[in-house]
């Protein structure tokens, strides 16, 4: 065994907690980003799993171009598609809401139409009771999630009915099967089976004139489908979109890419933490061992020699590190995939995952070790001897305070310096953020020094410690304390930006608060327009109402573009009724007045465009926004209005319309219902809202509702359950990804305890002339704590101001990704949040030092005075 190994394992016979403390930080490290990139990749793998059930063995889909309510192919698309020599077999779906009664239930589901001859070949599905339809039109199959809503058994008859109403005919169908509804439940709504046939009938497609909504293809072996699909695609023209199975992976992975970000965002804040805490102990450790280095050198040890022996040191408490951090990691990930099977039915950890992790552990040590090789460098014999009688120049952390102040007016410099968006993003995300934590972190120090002579004087009545044995407790060691003061900033800037964040989004709501109709009703399919009319007839609380429908679209020109983080060059078209909307929803005009709005937005080809467009992108009253419309044409619309509400986006969100269209979507447009039905072949509504008589309480009359939107396949809320509904939920969101912050704290309190333990250990004969000359076991633990006191005061401080700095930033991207409009409120709210971190960072120090300290403390005073002055 090298003799240099064999040095670092007599280090850890020696004194076993530190280096362990420090192995543990990487263990915790480590353990935290096996643990997210495992729920991570297998989020992804269920995905994956679940779409690939959800495809069946079909290479090929071609669905409608235009993503749009009631968007449909023609029949001749599928006879084109059998007629091609390439394609082997083809089968086509129509999908609907269709109502399901027996004298004990009426629902709504999702219902998809099939080809009896072919779907099973390209769709197989898993049953658990009963068998695949016959083709019979009384046949119907059911997903288990439905049938356990209906309490359904094979051979039970409901009556089927849907938007079509008395003109669909009545259906008696039988139930003839019960499937496995997909692993992954996020991916598919409870859904029945029933011949492509009866579900046109019911959902008002005339016979003559069938139209689907997806058609599968499966190619013969010897096809490319890649180049097939393109050729199709030119074939079919701009009416369909021609998908390849390679395609839908490539979006999965465009998709779920920002996943990876968060993990490697996650592994710099918890490795910046693990290298702070294994630079600080190893240098404190050179510090205490720096005579035993000089006579190293003194008998012929090279530098060279003694940077192996620190990087074996170093070496171990990686590969112990790394190693129980990847087995707390694999344990606390089964335990959360065991927990939530209804989002990870799959687990998997990726080796994309793995090597993260690993180069955490493998970088956070070679951070955390090159201080101590510095200095380990520069030992040489006779600065060993005089070594002890050095001290701190001050003048060097000032300079350290200096450069940490550069570093944020460098920040600053380099967001007002650089105007073109894209840029100005990466940058801050790549240099900015970085720039920020260095320099708070660097500030760490020098706002320690300034704050000692007054801390000492406070903290040493606090505690019950004659002040003048903290007045230079600081100085001594500034380095040390800035260690654990970047350690700890690193977690609670985090824990204090999260939060900050949250309120800032909470704001972005209630800030703008526009009125808003006192009832929303939504479906996740269109519902026909005839069906609406008498909805809106059969609700006598209601004063007046209003159709609304949300689809997709694709602008003519990229707006919205920001390399990976705005992918998709989409918005979404909120088709209104002008004269009914303005009677129940007050919009904040930016620019334009009403009157001259709403006109132009009934008389067509105008739109109302939100606060966003105009930040983003300039486009104001008079402007054009271009959109592709039906036949992949391109229409331009006129801006007739610049305008501000959150409660349209209140809406989508806590119905989770997301789920109902695909396309992200990161503004909207708002034009009318004539437009949409012209332009985007708009059949039905996706919601209604209404307000209350006069004198109806609108929370008493949505109770008496709903059993009847209900029955109708429709969701209602009021706005004041909305606006607590995402509260709630942004709320939990926000809790959830404190968690990180908290782990970065747990980690970094490893450090403090390292620290204290150094700090003891080095003071040993000064707490044993303490003891002789009468101090007591409590003021020198009440030493300690003092000292330790204002380090957590300093780091929770200058972490709350990081925390504020970020938080602020984000306002500023907000602006540039999207062109919201944030702000960082300076109330009460803000300073609760800084309060608490600063207590948060607080609690955690003194946790992290208490038991070392006592351990210090109690020790007998002939054994502290034994270990004499060095």
């Amino acid at each position: 065994m090298p003799v240099s190994l064999r040095l670092a394992i007599r280090q850890w016979h020696a004194r076993p907690l530190r280096p362990v403390l420090c192995a543990l930080a990487i263990a915790m490290a480590v353990a935290l980003v096996v643990c997210v990139g495992a729920g991570f990749d297998s989020l992804r793998q269920s995905l994956e799993t679940g779409i690939s059930q959800m495809l069946g063995v079909a290479e090929i889909q071609v669905r409608p171009a235009q993503r749009g309510v009631n968007a449909r192919l023609d029949a001749r698309i599928l006879d084109t598609a059998r007629a091609t020599p390439e394609v082997e077999e083809a089968s086509a779906r129509v999908q609907a809401l269709v109502a399901l009664t027996n004298p004990q239930e009426h629902r709504w589901f999702e219902a998809v139409g099939v080809d009896t001859t072919r779907d099973e070949r390209l769709r197989p599905k898993v049953y658990l009771q009963g068998r695949a339809l016959s083709g019979k039109p009384d046949e119907i199959v059911l997903d288990h999630v439905v049938a356990e809503a209906l309490h359904a058994t094979l051979g039970q008859t409901f009556k089927l009915s849907g938007d079509a109403g008395e003109a669909g005919g009545d259906h008696n169908v039988q139930v003839v099967g019960i499937v496995a509804h997909p692993q992954l439940e996020i991916l598919q709504k409870p859904t029945v089976y029933l011949p492509a046939a009866p579900l046109m009938q019911v959902a008002g497609i005339a016979p003559r004139a069938p139209r689907y909504n997806v058609i599968d293809l499966k190619l013969r072996r010897d096809v490319d489908f890649q180049v097939f699909s393109q050729q199709l695609g030119k074939q079919l023209g701009p009416v369909a979109a021609v998908t390849s199975i390679t395609t839908r992976k490539a979006k999965l992975d465009q998709d779920t890419r920002g996943l990876d970000l968060v993990i490697i965002v996650i592994s710099v804040i918890t490795g910046t933490c693990a290298a702070l805490i294994i630079g600080t102990t190893l240098s404190v450790g050179i510090q205490e061992r720096i005579r035993q280095f000089g006579q190293l050198r003194s008998i012929g040890a090279s530098r060279g020699q003694l940077v192996i022996f620190l990087a074996a040191d170093a070496l171990l408490m990686m590969v112990v590190g790394t190693l129980a951090g990847f087995l707390l990691g694999w344990g606390l990930s089964h335990l959360m995939v065991l927990k939530y099977p209804q989002f990870f039915p799959v687990y998997r950890l990726g080796l994309q995952s793995i090597i993260v992790a690993a180069a955490e552990g493998l970088l956070a040590t070679l951070l955390g070790s090159l201080i101590p090789i510095w200095q380990v460098i520069r030992v040489t014999p006779m600065e060993a001897v005089r070594a002890s009688g050095q001290g701190v120049r001050a003048r060097h952390v000032w300079l350290a305070g200096v450069i940490g102040a550069a570093a944020l007016g460098l920040q600053v410099l380099l967001w007002l310096a650089i105007s073109e968006a894209t840029t100005r993003f990466w940058v801050y995300a790549l240099a900015g953020v970085p720039l920020v934590f260095v320099g708070y972190c660097l500030l760490g120090p020098t706002v320690l020094l300034a704050t000692e002579r007054m801390g000492a004087a406070v903290l040493g009545r606090l505690f019950r410690v004659q002040p003048a044995l903290l007045r230079h407790a600081w100085s001594r060691t500034p380095w040390r304390a800035g260690g654990m003061i970047a350690a700890l900033m690193v977690g609670v800037t985090l824990f204090a930006v999260v939060r900050m964040r949250g309120e800032i989004l909470l704001d972005s709501f209630d800030r703008r608060q526009a009125h808003f109709p006192d009832l929303f009703c939504f479906s996740f399919y269109p519902v026909a327009n005839a069906k609406i009319d008498k909805l809106i007839q059969d609700i006598p609380e209601a004063s007046v109402a209003s159709r609304i429908t949300i689809l997709p679209v694709e602008l003519g020109k990229p707006i919205f573009r920001l390399g990976a983080v705005t992918p998709e060059n989409k918005t979404s078209f909120v088709c209104i009724e002008p004269v009914n909307f303005r009677k129940m929803v007050d919009l904040e005009f930016i620019q334009g007045d009403p009157d001259t709005a709403y006109a132009l937005l009934s008389k067509g080809n105008h739109l109302l465009v939100s606060r966003e467009f105009f930040v983003a992108c300039g486009i104001g009253v008079g402007g054009v926004i271009s959109l592709k419309t039906l036949g992949d044409k391109v229409t331009d619309f006129t801006v007739a209005a610049v305008v501000a509400s959150n409660g349209l986006d209140m809406a989508k969100n806590y119905f989770d319309a997301r789920s109902a269209f695909q396309d992200a979507s990161v503004s909207s447009v708002v034009g009318s219902f004539a437009d949409g039905q012209k332009y985007f072949d708009v059949q039905g509504a996706n919601a209604v809202i209404m307000n209350a008589r006069p004198g109806q309480d609108a929370a008493a009359a949505l109770q008496r509702l709903r059993p009847k939107l209900f029955s109708l396949g429709m969701s209602a809320a009021s706005s004041v359950e909305m606006k607590q509904g995402l509260r709630s939920t942004l709320h939990r969101a926000t809790d959830a990804i404190s968690l990180i912050a908290v782990a970065a704290l747990i980690v970094a309190s490893l450090g403090v305890a390292n620290m204290v333990i150094a700090s003891v250990h080095a003071r040993r004969f000064e707490f044993g002339v303490l003891r002789a000359i009468g101090a007591g076991r409590g003021q020198l633990l009440g030493l300690v704590m003092a000292e330790i006191t204002l380090v957590g005061l300093t780091a929770g401080a200058l972490g709350a101001a990081a925390g504020t700095h970020m938080a602020f930033m984000t306002t500023r991207t907000d602006r540039v990704l999207v062109g919201m409009e944030s702000s960082l409120a300076a109330d009460g709210r803000m300073a609760l949040i800084a309060l608490g971190s600063l207590g948060i960072t607080l609690a955690v120090a003194w946790a992290a030092a208490v038991v070392p300290a006592w351990n210090g403390a109690r020790a007998a005073q002939r054994t502290l005075l034994a270990v004499g002055r060095t």
